[in-house]
């Protein structure tokens, strides 16, 4: 018996891109069990294109509309919608390649148990196509560690597969913008192990001006999600004595940050926060040359 797939796409003013995310979930070689888009309160033309595709493809794909809450809440009410064993969610911008569902139904019929599947995904941003590759260790502390000091890269969701008993006791935070889905990977690295594979099941476009590519100081800053993170009862104390070097490297991301865009006060800030957490980073030199420049200019 092979498991059934939902394919999840939350969007917000996404009319230009939906029909490519669409289609390319149509081309499947294994077809979904369903497709759900998620409007989360658009306010241009896409309530007429999801119309347009729900028309067309009949009871292929589902349309649920809904006030503006965020992506996660998009993702959440998905998840609520679905009925598939597993859900793959897919960024409306972004695209499944033609063998993704069959490679993931391939991998959990292999497997006794399989909770969360990471592929391989082709990241295209200015005509340039990188490959991201996922490189995950047996180590879940190691996982987690490397994850939120962003030496382990797992893609951006839409080369993923989610078993939907995830969901029984997780969900997506509904209380942040931005980086809903790093507090659910972290979370998720620190309660099962998953399944990783080299194919190539999905191919995100980085466009100008989306939240994976806009580099707004002030949205970095009001959306610090250590809190988030450590406030769940879902990492034990292992993890919570991590608390402060996350704090420290989040600080730091965010300093380097505004050194490039020549925040030289909110640099001074983020660099004594990152100090007051961690004080052996006064050894980051580089960082710590840049502190002085800034206070020089601030």
């Amino acid at each position: 018996m092979h498991p059934t797939f939902s394919i999840v796409i939350p969007c917000y003013n996404d009319a230009s891109f939906l029909p490519r995310s669409v289609a390319s979930v149509r081309a499947q070689v294994l077809p979904p069990l369903e497709i759900i888009i998620v409007d989360d309160g658009s306010t241009d033309n896409t309530p007429e294109v999801c119309a347009q595709l729900e028309a067309k493809s009949g009871t292929a794909v589902r349309v649920h509309r809904q006030t503006n809450q965020g992506v996660s809440a998009a993702r959440n009410k998905g998840i609520e919608l679905s009925s598939g064993d597993f859900i793959i969610f897919v960024n409306a911008d972004d695209e499944l390649l033609p063998c993704a569902i069959a490679h993931y139904s391939e991998l959990a019929t292999r497997q006794p148990v399989v909770h969360w599947m990471i592929a391989a995904s082709e990241s295209v941003r200015n005509g340039k196509t990188t490959l991201r590759t996922p490189a995950l260790g047996e180590d879940r502390m190691r996982n987690f560690r490397r994850y939120i000091s962003k030496s382990l890269h797992l893609g951006n969701i839409s080369n993923m597969c989610f078993h939907r008993g995830l969901f029984d006791d997780l969900q997506f935070p509904v209380d942040r913008r931005f980086g809903e889905d790093v507090v659910l990977f972290a979370l998720l690295l620190a309660c099962v192990s998953p399944l990783t594979t080299s194919r190539i099941t999905a191919r995100e476009h980085r466009r100008e001006g989306s939240l994976r590519t806009r580099s707004s100081l002030q949205e970095q800053i009001d959306n610090d999600l250590t809190d988030t993170l450590f406030g769940s009862r879902h990492l034990d104390d292992s993890y919570q004595s991590l608390r402060r070097f996350y704090t420290a490297n989040f600080a730091r991301s965010i300093a380097k940050r505004a050194y490039r865009e020549h925040e030289y006060g909110a640099v001074c800030a983020w660099y004594t926060q990152m100090v007051r957490a961690q004080p052996g980073r006064l050894l980051d030199l580089k960082l710590l040359f840049r502190y002085f420049v800034s206070r020089s200019r601030a």
